[in-house]
């Protein structure tokens, strides 16, 4: 049985219940905490490394390097795309987002503390909406879903949208 027939997603892949989205959240911020996490990541960022370590030569050595290196790429970001769930696997502003993040934790020189913070920030996110999902019925105020079933946060998606303007101008700078 698939989530869709469970009625815990949207047609649009979007969470339809706050308690499935906070459980996502949740782990999503304690795995980047992780040492696995974290030894994908150190082979995902360093492509020269992972391949002064395990070069193969030839065909076969090469389609096995990049199986062994994808696998690395996905340990490090997997848990991060299953956030996608939460506000819909088609909600711009959270692929936005995401494409913003993954390159930026795996090329900055603080990508691990840029880590520990994405982990602290989806917990506390994972906590309240818990805590909102058990306290009972939703409050006005909270974000509401649209007619597709995907939930709108104002403030996160103003967020986003800045923080893209602020990457955009900088590296428009850096290449000019």
């Amino acid at each position: 049985m698939g989530l869709e027939r469970l009625g815990l997603l949207s047609m649009a892949m979007a969470s339809t219940s706050a308690v499935l989205g906070g459980v996502i959240l949740l782990a999503a911020g304690l795995y980047q905490f992780t040492p696995l996490k974290h030894d994908c990541l150190r082979y995902c960022e360093s492509p020269l490394l992972f391949l002064s370590r395990h070069w193969r030569p030839g065909t076969r050595g090469a389609f096995r390097m990049g199986l062994r290196h994808g696998s690395y790429c996905v340990g490090c970001c997997w848990f991060l795309m299953v956030v996608l769930f939460v506000g819909g696997v088609m909600n711009l502003v959270s692929i936005v987002g995401l494409v913003l993040y993954v390159p930026a934790e795996k090329l900055l020189p603080f990508g691990r503390r840029l880590s520990y913070a994405a982990g602290g920030i989806l917990i506390l996110s994972g906590a309240i909406v818990l805590a909102r999902a058990v306290s009972g019925p939703t409050p006005p105020a909270l974000p509401k879903r649209d007619e597709t079933g995907i939930i709108r946060h104002r403030a996160l998606d103003a967020c986003l949208r800045i923080s893209f303007r602020k990457t955009a101008a900088h590296f428009l700078r850096i290449v000019r």
